[in-house]
């Protein structure tokens, strides 16, 4: 029978899980409040798209959560209770590090907390859907913040389940509500530097497949624009308008 290695023998690598295993319920959520911290510091840069990576995360969440409860019930011997007590504990810190890096850095890191707006429209998109649930119409609380705070605003996003029951404009903490037309050109004209956000993904992720609504590549968009511009023409319009004709005339004999 061939010689194992120590270093790859089964206790020695089970050897790191058991330490993490015995750590102290206090160790335990000081580590997961860090954790919770750092994953959003990476999470946060612009350049980053979580929403199009959160089924990797929750399989990877899956994962460790497994292989901590399975540590916990057969390296070290506690109950099964005990040891979803402790996952519990550990998952409640990750949030709560979350949560709380969330908020300051939705307060005053955030490359639109410079706008004005409600203090908890900045913190939540729980707001709007707030707003959505009242009787008054939202476009007319939208009308009010507008006078109150100016042409930009930053207010609430609509949870998506509420989107199938209220309607309003789709704005979050990271979005802005703006009411003065000298903006369309700088947020749509050619020269914009501005790209669509995740939400034009929803009818499909691939630009070469998704409408043209849906491109979020400003090289694939081009291209494809163009070809609408010259169809939307005065010319292409005539010229939609003599293939017509003749298709009227040739119907009728």
């Amino acid at each position: 029978m061939a010689h194992v290695p120590p270093y790859l023998s089964l206790p020695t690598a089970a050897f790191p899980l058991t330490i993490i295993a015995q750590a102290s319920h206090a160790h335990v959520m000081q580590a997961s409040i860090l954790a919770g911290i750092l994953f959003h510091s990476q999470v946060a840069r612009p350049e980053v798209e979580f929403e199009r990576s959160m089924r990797r995360f929750f399989c990877l969440g899956s994962i460790i959560s497994g292989v901590d409860l399975l540590s916990s019930v057969l390296l070290v011997r506690r109950g099964v209770f005990a040891a979803l007590l402790r996952l519990c504990l550990s998952w409640s810190g990750f949030v709560f590090g979350i949560t709380t890096s969330l908020a300051v850095y939705r307060l005053f890191l955030h490359r639109c907390h410079r706008f004005p707006g409600p203090v908890v429209a900045k913190l939540t998109r729980f707001h709007a859907s707030y707003l959505n649930a009242q009787e008054e119409q939202f476009y007319e609380k939208l009308g009010n913040m507008h006078q109150k705070y100016g042409d930009f605003v930053r207010v609430g996003e609509r949870m998506p389940l509420l989107d199938r029951i209220y309607s309003a404009k789709r704005s979050g903490p990271r979005e802005l509500s703006i009411l003065n037309p000298a903006a369309i050109p700088v947020l749509y004209g050619p020269g914009t530097e501005c790209r669509k956000s995740t939400f034009y993904t929803i009818n499909g992720s691939h630009d070469d497949i998704a409408s043209i609504n849906g491109v979020r590549d400003p090289a694939k968009y081009r291209p494809r624009r163009r070809a609408w511009d010259r169809g939307m023409s005065m010319k292409g319009g005539q010229t939609k308008e003599n293939i017509q004709v003749s298709d009227t005339n040739w119907s009728k004999h």
